[in-house]
């Protein structure tokens, strides 16, 4: 995971702490046929990054439990911890968001990656507020007038519809986007991955709209190649 700080070097995980539950501890001294995979409790840990010169860091919490990989021989069991990540400080670097991203959609993202680890449906709802404002910014009408002179809240499926014939495959990405903040909304029981992956095309649409570089790259390389041609023959 690329540090938000410094952007150039990677966080690593440090100074993992954890801590069983009371009820996990008793299990220990009151269960005969008690196992290491019977152990729950909580961590707290560190994210570092890794270039000294920078040297962020965030704090992260959340579950952690003990798993048995017992294979094909019970006897010849392994055991491994898992964490469940719950919260972060300050918010993980989950998305790269492109510098002319509007600023209201760049906190709504932002908020949304604040609380996925907890609470993925209202992080969810979050994400889709970032749509509407991003339909906003490309003055796609969130209000319409009906036969009788009523005004009518256009719904996000419809505005993404209008989105979609000047910007086609952005329209594409919300459209997704939409349906997990859809979920979110009626308290679906989304999990944390499923908004991740929301973010993520999110994420792709964002590119698609504001990060110039792959086209001006394209375009460098175009001048490049005319300029070349201009003056040497090919061989």
């Amino acid at each position: 995971m690329t540090c938000t700080r410094c952007r150039r070097s990677h966080l690593s995980l440090r100074n993992v702490r954890m801590t069983e539950t009371a009820a996990s501890k008793l299990a220990h001294d009151t269960h005969e046929e008690w196992e290491p995979d019977w152990i729950e409790g909580y961590f707290v840990a560190e994210l570092r990054c890794r270039s000294r010169k920078c040297g962020e860091v965030h704090v992260v919490a959340g579950d952690h439990r003990v798993s048995g990989d017992y294979e094909n021989d019970e006897y010849n069991n392994r055991f491994i911890s898992e964490f469940r990540l719950r919260w972060a400080s300050p918010p993980l670097p989950i998305l790269d968001i492109p510098t002319r991203t509007p600023t209201s959609v760049s906190e709504a993202i932002t908020a949304a990656t604040a609380i996925v680890w907890a609470d993925p449906d209202s992080a969810a709802n979050r994400l889709r507020v970032a749509v509407e404002d991003l339909l906003t910014s490309f003055k796609v009408a969130r209000w319409t007038s009906t036969k009788g002179k009523k005004r009518r809240l256009v719904s996000t499926h419809e505005r993404i519809e209008r989105f979609r014939q000047i910007k086609p495959e952005a329209a594409e990405a919300l459209m997704a986007v939409k349906w997990i903040g859809n979920d979110g909304s009626h308290n679906s029981g989304l999990s944390a991955e499923d908004v991740l992956e929301g973010i993520e095309l999110f994420g792709f649409a964002l590119r698609l709209l504001f990060d110039e570089s792959d086209r001006l790259r394209a375009k460098r390389i175009a001048e490049i190649n005319r300029k070349k041609r201009s003056v040497r023959s090919p061989r």
